[in-house]
């Protein structure tokens, strides 16, 4: 259950549900926790009667629910922290070791090996591994060359 703020007309609902405290360890027991209902007028415009929250061996918790105080309300039980998450740019990825606490990560870029150099006296051939492009996700059918300046740019069209 998400720690953050929750946006409107998520989690299958108009208000989801989130939880406003911390999620306990295991050596708390069995905790009282408040839930926040997120509408137009901000991320706790419903709050919703405590729930009990408890920390288990094994890295998950067990929820006692109540029944939300509106009808437009339903508890937001997504694994991914939707308001963190949604935060990521292309370049990134969501992560988290509890599967609590979310962040954006850059994502690792891969590692290529030089290419083949081929020059000769009106020609520059350069040669890359197809298979390793194609497992670092990159397009092969086409490549773009530029200058270490970074003025100018060239197309090379396979």
């Amino acid at each position: 259950m998400p720690e953050r703020c929750v946006d409107k007309n998520m989690c299958g609902t108009s208000a989801p549900l989130w939880l406003n405290t911390s999620h306990p360890a295991p050596s708390d027991g069995i905790v009282q926790s408040r839930v926040c209902g997120s509408w137009d007028s901000g991320c706790c415009q419903f709050p919703s009667n405590p729930i009990h929250v408890r920390a288990c061996p094994g890295n998950y918790f067990v929820y006692k629910f109540v029944d939300p105080t509106i009808c437009h309300m339903a508890y937001c039980a997504a694994d991914v922290n939707t308001a963190v998450c949604g935060t990521c740019r292309e370049d990134e990825t969501c992560v988290s070791e509890d599967k609590v606490n979310w962040r954006c990560e850059r994502r690792e870029r891969p590692i290529f090996p030089d290419p083949e150099l081929v020059c000769g006296r009106s020609i520059l051939q350069v040669g890359l591994d197809r298979a390793v492009l194609e497992a670092g996700g990159l397009d092969v059918s086409s490549a773009h060359l530029a200058d270490s300046a970074a003025l100018s740019t060239r197309r090379a069209v396979a």
